[in-house]
């Protein structure tokens, strides 16, 4: 399709004003719509209430952050911003950003992704104006010329645990980091290096695993919700394929839950494995290979010392992967890693930020 030419002759200085005058509008809408938003993300994504409002309350940060942002406003052609499926709501942000730079947005959808997204930014386009920002209800593909905008696919993420962490708050961190939305976030973790056999670790996480509540996503008690059954599938296919090997062991098993009538996807037990202490690098590899990248599943790695594991998270960042801390930014296993950990977690477990669902800490 072609935009319309009086359109095009919008000065960028003007579209960024715009769209900063408007942006408390925006805020409003959200706020207004808060229960839409919070019923399609149960609807559509089996997320229960605690994290649905994790993410609308996301949503509210980065748009204030974007408000109070100064942008270097150079125009350029219409850019076309996608929401993702695994990635509800982020493409809001993304959009807005673009306009406060003076830049036209087409916004669509992956299938399946939250349909309040597309909802709420049409809103936005009938006041800004046609072809300044639409979305794929106004126009079914985007304009000629359009570019790239995002949003891009969160890469994969692991967890580094240094030997001076606190296990029992690791392990709570890498519940939360697993977890969350049944493991169906983009960003969980799902590979997590230790040095040492990891026997205490282990054993808190073995707890937790096992006392986690997973249920239908409208349960104010549940820390996340079902899964679908392709999901389900992979992880029992997944698990069947690692069960004949010898290097890897099974801490908690896979297991179906019952679930509701009429609920819609099943509930998923986590599972949890665990390497060989000192597994050569191959083998590490086809373990990881084996290993499902979405779902409650957790793989423990387990190096003889501090420069081993710290040489596997390098060449693991090396082919890809971002990854997080749990102990001392100083911890010997970082020393000599280029790539600085997205977040660091160190101190004591905060038992009131524990989200339902969660056991609390043994005394």
């Amino acid at each position: 399709m072609r935009a319309n030419e009086a359109d095009l002759r919008i000065p960028a200085n003007r579209l960024a004003a715009a769209a900063r005058a408007l942006q408390p509008t925006l805020m409003r809408l959200i706020a207004l719509r808060a229960d839409q938003i919070s019923r399609a993300l149960e609807a559509e994504h089996g997320i229960v209430p605690w994290d649905r409002e994790q993410l609308i309350g996301q949503l509210q940060r980065q748009l204030m952050e974007l408000a109070d942002a100064r942008f270097r406003v150079r125009g350029g052609p219409i850019v076309h911003v996608r929401e993702r499926r695994s990635q509800p709501l982020e493409a809001i942000p993304r959009a807005w950003r673009w306009l406060r730079e003076g830049r036209r947005v087409y916004v669509d959808a992956e299938p399946g992704a939250c349909s309040q997204t597309l909802v709420l930014l049409a809103q936005m386009g009938e006041v800004l104006g046609f072809h300044v920002l639409m979305t794929s209800r106004d126009a079914t593909s985007p304009p000629d010329g359009a570019v790239d905008g995002g949003v891009a696919l969160a890469p994969r993420r692991l967890t580094l645990i240094a030997s001076q962490a606190d296990e029992e708050l690791a392990a709570y961190v890498l519940a939360r980091a697993c977890l969350r939305r049944s493991g169906l976030d983009p960003r969980a973790v799902h590979v997590a290096i230790v040095t040492g056999d990891g026997r205490t670790l282990g054993r808190i996480l073995r707890r937790l695993w096992f006392s986690v509540r997973f249920s239908e996503a409208g349960d104010h008690g549940a820390f996340a919700g079902p899964v679908s059954q392709d999901v389900a599938r992979g992880l029992e296919e997944a698990m069947a394929r690692l069960e004949g090997r010898s290097d890897v062991a099974c801490w908690v098993p896979l297991r179906r839950l019952e679930g509701t009538s009429g609920m819609r996807g099943c509930l998923m037990a986590p599972t949890l494995w665990a390497t060989t202490v000192g597994l050569d690098r191959g083998s590490v590899e086809q373990v990881m290979a084996c290993f499902p990248e979405v779902g409650p599943a957790l793989l423990v790695l387990r190096e003889r010392d501090a420069s081993s594991a710290s040489r596997l998270l390098s060449d693991l960042v090396g082919a890809g992967y971002r990854w997080t801390l749990i102990g001392p930014r100083t911890a010997p296993e970082t020393v000599g890693l280029r790539e600085p950990p997205l977040s660091v977690f160190d101190g004591a477990l905060l038992e009131e930020r524990l989200p339902p669902g969660l056991p609390k800490p043994r005394p």
